[in-house]
């Protein structure tokens, strides 16, 4: 009884000074996001495995070297991910030079514009309707804080969908718009070049895009032709440089379609898809009502799209190495959704501010233990510690090269990340745990050219974690990183000559 009371007088109030509310809540999340993004771009390391291999093939590109090499080359530090996800470093790294928060800033500032650029394209139906999807946006985004601030495509990926969904909401209904016609085409094409996949997010908003685009299936037609034809073009085009091989980028296609999907995770991803999935059905159902004929078509396509490309995202983000925040670009498309919908149930707002309010409210709620998980990862007495030996060592074996090597303890891999102090220093980068430990889930061995080039002491120096057997690692997976005839090679080849505070300093025996 006291809570249906509460209820309406809540809601009273809220209508009363919503702006004001909207305001100070956008601001916060604001001010949050940047106090995750900026510690995360003063911090010397790095939190994730995968990000220093982006990191380092970004900064090779202004060398010149490629990013992606076949599979019997000798060295083994390609990536899965699409051209754009390195070109989108290079900028930083042309301009502030090789430092480790060169590599960090793109997917950080991808992730500060994102919630803004909510704001912006819902801003036309006034400030209040801006503010929320600003909040709704952030909240998705703190909730993934522990990914989306990685140098990963993922922050990225969720800007060109939030800017896929604004072209189409400053579209006008029934006109051709041949101009933001290419525009979407061109979104579509980075997404792919970002992720193979990408294609997948900016689907629903170019179908309902399209349908919108005038009377009859000749204009719809016309329309997905264009999108489709200019966004392979736009794919396809970074493939033209000889910096990116499409056959090298490809053949990791092949193998990547054996991964196993493990139960345990695909239970996880769908027990989180009710945050993305039930309150825009909600919305959805109760403004039914209130669409007419050729709404109610751009509604359903809308709304189905996005539900057959989020279980298409669930089943690829169920693979080994994957996890929730495969369903992160979806952001921009849920809140034009529920914003979509929430504005035409005039009569029921207590039911729009529920689902909207409910599922920010629970969001933010969940990225607090996220974000305190996320700042408490960052050692950073450990990491400047680890920063200068690094660079103490290279400073006392100037004539030696010398690279980052594996130990045998999974919880000290981390000091590995610190690869990319000694290449963007000059060091050769021939072989990256992060990339093999990929290549060995999906049985592609290393090759003899791996071995000849350990035989041959190509590095001089390797650092290993102190105290520990080098490459003896098993990986995340469950099996061992690192074959036996890589480790004879090496054992064969290279010594124990000193030690410092984290590392062991394995030097050719010649």
């Amino acid at each position: 009884m006291i809570a249906s009371s509460l209820w309406p007088k809540a809601v009273e109030i809220f209508g009363r000074y919503q702006a004001w509310i909207l305001a100070v809540l956008a601001g916060l999340c604001v001010i949050d996001l940047a106090w995750m993004g900026g510690s995360y771009l003063l911090y010397p390391g790095y939190l994730d495995h995968g990000e220093p291999s982006i990191s380092l093939i970004a900064w090779r590109l202004l060398d010149g070297v490629p990013a992606y090499q076949a599979f019997d080359a000798p060295g083994r530090v390609s990536n899965v991910y699409g051209p754009l996800s390195y070109l989108l470093h290079v900028p930083f790294f042309f301009v502030f030079g090789p430092l480790v928060t060169s590599g960090k800033a793109a997917s950080i500032v991808a992730a500060m514009v994102l919630p803004v650029l909510m704001f912006l394209d819902h801003r036309r139906n006034g400030f209040s309707i801006g503010s929320v999807a600003l909040v709704l946006g952030a909240s998705f985004l703190l909730f993934n804080t522990y990914i989306v601030l990685f140098s990963r495509p993922d922050a990225a990926l969720a800007v060109l969908v939030a800017g896929a969904v604004w072209v189409k909401n400053a579209s006008q209904p029934g006109a051709p718009e041949w101009g933001r016609t290419i525009i979407i085409g061109v979104i579509g094409g980075l997404a792919v070049s970002l992720k193979i996949h990408g294609a997948i997010f900016i689907a629903p908003v170019a179908l309902v895009y399209c349908l919108d685009r005038g009377d009859g299936p000749r204009a719809f037609f016309l329309a997905c032709i264009t999108v489709s034809g200019v966004a392979l073009g736009v794919a396809l085009a970074p493939f033209a440089l000889p910096l990116f091989s499409l056959g090298d980028y490809l053949s990791w296609f092949g193998p990547m379609s054996g991964k196993p999907e493990p139960l345990q995770q695909l239970t996880r991803l769908l027990r989180y898809s009710v945050l993305y999935v039930v309150p825009v059905a909600l919305l959805f159902y109760f403004s039914r009502s209130q669409r007419k004929k050729h709404d109610r078509l751009c509604d359903r396509t809308y709304f189905g799209a996005y539900l057959v490309c989020l279980a298409m995202a669930i089943f690829l983000g169920s693979k080994p190495g994957a996890d929730i925040h495969y369903m992160f670009p979806f952001s921009a498309i849920i809140v034009d959704l529920m914003l979509r919908h929430g504005r035409r149930i005039a009569k029921r707002k207590d039911i729009v501010w529920a689902a909207i309010g409910g599922v920010t409210a629970l969001m933010l709620a969940l990225g607090v233990p996220v974000q305190k998980r996320f700042l408490r990862a960052m050692d950073w007495d450990e990491a400047t510690r680890i920063t200068a030996e690094i660079r103490q060592i290279m400073l006392t074996h100037p004539d030696l090269t010398l690279e980052m090597g594996l130990g045998e303890n999974i919880t000290t891999y981390k000091r590995t990340w610190f690869k990319t102090l000694p290449v963007l220093a000059g060091n050769p980068y021939t072989l990256d745990t992060a990339i093999v430990m990929e290549t060995s889930l999906l049985k592609i061995p290393l090759t003899d050219d791996t071995l000849a080039m350990i035989r041959g002491c190509s590095t001089d120096l390797w650092l290993v974690p102190k105290g520990e057997r080098p490459f003896e690692m098993i990986g995340y997976y469950g099996i061992p990183v690192f074959d036996e005839a890589f480790k004879e090679a090496f054992f064969s080849n290279y010594e124990n000559r000193e030690s410092s505070t984290f590392y062991d300093l394995w030097r050719c025996k010649r």
